[in-house]
């Protein structure tokens, strides 16, 4: 009885459909993806800025880790 109801539901789905609407997912994907990454890649003036190479933000981390340090008593170089 298990076995014609799955037959019935595999039966039942539109594979037509289905498989247009997942090739239309996939190529939307990519193109999002392409004009996200065309929209970065024209943003910035050189390679080295699209890298955030020089970029104070790169540094973000170790600034936190200073002012965690300092609000604790402590400074990098061990002491008080």
């Amino acid at each position: 009885m298990a076995e014609n109801e799955l037959t019935a539901i595999l039966l039942d789905i539109n594979w037509g459909l289905m498989v247009i609407s997942t090739i239309g997912y996939f190529i939307g994907g990519y193109l999002l993806y392409g004009s996200l990454y065309a929209a970065v890649g024209g943003s910035v003036q050189s390679e080295q800025e699209g890298q955030g190479h020089g970029d104070s933000r790169h540094h973000a981390p170790d600034v936190c880790l200073h002012r965690w340090q300092r609000g604790h008593g402590e400074s990098r170089n061990g002491g008080t």
